[in-house]
């Protein structure tokens, strides 16, 4: 999605999850 995309090309949101992990703002299931 636009978000994903935009949060992708951005500064890391935090996240309590390890790198490469399914971030809990990822949309869409790719």
């Amino acid at each position: 999605s636009a978000a994903h995309a935009a949060r992708a090309a951005g500064p890391p949101a935090p996240t309590p999850l390890a790198p490469g992990a399914p971030a809990p703002f990822d949309d869409e299931a790719t």
